[in-house]
C-alpha cells in the first residue's frame, strides 16, 4: 500500500512525526521540535537535513546523531515525499513565521494529523482541524504531538482539502471573480 512504500525504504518507520521543510532554519524552528521529542520514544523524520542554516549544523548533529528515533533525510523526490506523508501519523510545523504554503494541505490530504504554530495563515485555512502551539516550549510541543498521535485521522479536513484545494477548484474561485471584473471593466462607457 501507499503507507508501506516508505517503510520499505526505511524499515520500521511508519506512524511517525514528520516535519517537512526545504531548509532547517531558525524561522522554521525544527530544532525546537527535535529537542521536544528527544528521549520521548516518538519517532521523528526530518527532510532536507543537508540544507541547514549557518550556526545550526552542530546542534542538529548533536541532537540527532545515533538517535534511533530520529531519521534525517536529504531531499526527497516527489514519490518518496508522498510516501513519507502517507506513512506519517502527524505532520508538524513549528515555524515562527510562515505563509499558508502547501505543506499542511499535502499532509492533511495524506491523512496526517496536524500540529502547527499559532499563526494567522495556518488558522485561516485549517480552522479547528489542527492542534495549535501557543509557545515553543518543549512540554507544549510534546503534549500537542502526543494528543495528535492519539487522535483519529481528521476525515473532514481530508475531504475539505480534496474538494476545496484542488487546483481546478482554486482556479475556479479565482477566475470567476476575475472574469466578472474584466467584463465589468469592458462594459464601462
Amino acid at each position: 500500500t501507499g503507507r508501506d512504500a516508505f517503510s520499505r525504504l526505511h524499515p520500521g518507520w511508519k506512524d511517525f512525526v514528520f516535519c517537512p521543510a526545504a531548509l532547517i532554519s531558525r524561522r522554521k524552528n525544527q530544532l525546537a521540535l527535535v529537542r521536544a521529542l528527544k528521549g520521548s520514544g516518538i519517532k521523528l523524520v526530518l527532510n532536507n537535513t543537508h540544507r541547514v542554516e549557518a550556526g545550526l549544523v552542530d546542534e542538529l548533529r548533536s541532537l540527532t546523531a545515533g538517535d534511533p528515533d530520529m531519521l534525517c533525510l536529504g531531499a526527497l523526490d516527489r514519490e518518496t515525499l508522498s510516501a513519507c506523508y502517507r506513512a506519517a501519523a502527524v505532520s508538524v510545523s513549528v515555524s515562527k513565521s510562515e505563509t499558508a504554503g502547501l505543506v499542511n494541505l499535502e499532509a492533511a490530504d495524506a491523512g496526517c494529523r496536524l500540529v502547527v504554530s499559532e499563526l494567522p495563515a495556518f488558522r485561516e485555512y485549517l480552522g479547528g482541524h489542527a492542534r495549535y502551539l501557543r509557545s515553543f516550549r518543549r512540554g507544549e510541543i510534546l503534549r500537542a504531538v502526543r494528543e495528535a498521535l492519539a487522535a483519529p485521522v481528521d476525515l473532514e479536513l481530508q475531504r475539505q482539502v480534496r474538494e476545496e484545494y484542488r487546483w481546478d477548484a482554486v482556479c475556479a474561485k479565482i477566475l470567476l471573480p476575475l472574469c466578472k471584473l474584466i467584463n465589468h471593466i469592458d462594459q464601462r462607457p
